[in-house]
């Protein structure tokens, strides 16, 4: 990305705020996939226990 900003005329400025955009646009990836992992698979802690539970989609 930083490439093709400098190859654009970018000033240097702009080329650092577009990579913390992408950056942070990655994170909020990763933290959806695992709330979906985590929504799929419920966590229940009993009797010391730790038990993880899927439901099929239902």
């Amino acid at each position: 990305m930083n490439v093709l900003l400098t190859d654009a005329g970018a000033r240097y400025l702009w080329r650092h705020l577009a990579m913390a955009v992408e950056e942070a646009a990655e994170m909020a990836g990763v933290v959806i996939a695992l709330l979906g992992v985590l929504t799929a698979t419920p966590a229940r802690w009993a009797e010391g226990r730790l038990t993880l539970s899927y439901d099929g989609g239902r």
